[in-house]
């Protein structure tokens, strides 16, 4: 005969959490009032924890869009004991390797649990957060990049991680750096690994324009101690114009990539709104090239758009690239195939420092971008290959096995 369950104990099995506190109440009260005791202190412990750290702790954040971001992580990671590194990121980074670039492997702690590491005498707990989306409303969002806290408990303690972040930063400029490209995308700046340099020798232009580029960069990027003596805001602004095709980003990349500086390109049509504008140009570090293309096509669209709220506005990328809040060291370089259809405001000195004008193909610069192509062969001169955009003659050498066959191609092809 099966025994029938006792009604005390299936009230029991169906009481809820409020229910059994109330039975402990009444069965242990020493108890209960022991673990409400807890819960009602846990939030001041919580609060007083927050309060000594704060006086008795030191903290240095690095950001993961910092060049030294990778740095930091990569020597934490030295820092802590083989057996506790159970948890990796592995990601594959281009380093010069026997005058080549190659591929290696590289390794992060993950940081998924603080961790100590000890700095000389000095303890330090290690913090990562994770990279994060942030939505602003119905404007869209932005993209808040990992942060690695350092926590020292003295100030000997943080002047020690100083340093050491100091040191690691140097070595940063002692290595063979690649120059990165940065395109911003719709929650900030995204890096492309796989973007080669640019060489100068690439670029074929009429004799003394890319040594008027270069003299010109050159002196001030050699001046920042000038500028600054005198108060001046310490950046360039530069405008490209010309016919599409003519090289007007082709010279912007390779100037980057001959000075060693990133290249940040930033597509104005993506950008929504002026805040927007200003937060991501004010992201991009000292000495670095800005490339903004189009200028005219951004004009035009923010004069059609502007009874209609718009996205990003002509003021405000004039506040962003010549205001208070425009980075030290920044070189802009805006390009426009139509810039008697610019505002005068955009072309103001300040804004534009040097105004520089590409022209088509002459027969010349088209025979010496062939030889290029072909590694040095002697290319003649001929007057039919006047007129021709730059990409047009690179095409044409794509097409073609012989250099000749893609000379005739030209002539025979490509109308004027």
């Amino acid at each position: 005969m099966t025994k029938k369950n006792d009604p005390d104990e299936l009230v029991v099995h169906r009481q809820t959490s409020s229910d059994l506190v109330q039975l402990l109440k009444q069965r242990a009260p020493r108890t209960a009032l022991t673990i409400a005791a807890m819960q009602a202190a846990r939030p001041l412990y919580q609060r007083g924890k927050t309060w000594v750290d704060a006086k008795t702790s030191y903290t240095i954040a690095v950001h993961g869009d910092d060049m030294v971001y990778d740095a930091v992580h990569e020597w934490v990671l030295t820092l802590v004991p083989s057996k506790e590194q159970r948890s990796l990121v592995a990601y594959t980074t281009r380093k010069p390797r026997n005058g080549k670039w190659g591929n290696e492997i590289s390794l992060q702690y993950d940081g998924r649990q603080d961790c100590l590491i000890k700095l000389g005498t000095h303890s330090i707990r290690v913090s990562i957060t994770e990279g994060r989306f942030e939505t602003e409303g119905q404007e869209g969002g932005t993209y808040k990049p990992p942060e690695l806290q350092l926590i020292a408990r003295s100030a000997a303690g943080r002047d020690a991680i100083i340093a050491r972040l100091g040191e690691l930063a140097l070595s940063l400029d002692d290595q063979d750096r690649r120059p990165s490209v940065k395109m911003y995308g719709e929650w900030g700046w995204d890096t492309i690994s796989d973007a080669p340099v640019r060489p100068l020798e690439s670029v074929i232009l009429p004799p003394g324009q890319m040594d008027r580029l270069i003299g010109d960069m050159q002196r001030f990027l050699d001046a920042e101690a000038a500028y600054v003596r005198r108060g001046i805001p310490y950046h360039r602004g530069y405008l490209f114009t010309g016919p599409p095709r003519t090289g007007k980003t082709s010279v912007a990349r390779a100037l980057a990539g001959y000075f060693g500086m990133d290249l940040w390109y930033m597509p104005l049509g993506d950008v929504r709104k002026d805040g927007d504008l200003l937060k991501r140009i004010t992201q991009v570090p000292p000495r670095s090239v800005l490339l903004l293309e189009d200028l005219d096509v951004f004009h035009a669209a923010t004069i059609r758009d502007e009874e209609q709220g718009g996205r990003a506005t002509l003021a405000g990328l004039l506040n962003a690239t010549d205001g208070a809040a425009t980075p030290h060291g920044l070189i802009t370089i805006m390009t426009s195939n139509e810039p008697e259809k610019l505002d005068s405001a955009l072309t103001q000195p300040g804004r534009v420092d040097l105004l520089e004008h590409f022209e088509l193909c002459n027969s010349k610069q088209a025979a010496g971008i062939v030889s290029y192509y072909y590694d040095g062969v002697d290319v003649p001169s001929d007057p039919g290959l006047d007129g021709i955009s730059p990409a047009e003659v690179v095409e044409a050498c794509k097409r073609h096995d012989l250099w000749y066959d893609a000379v005739n191609y030209l002539l025979e092809n490509v109308p004027v």
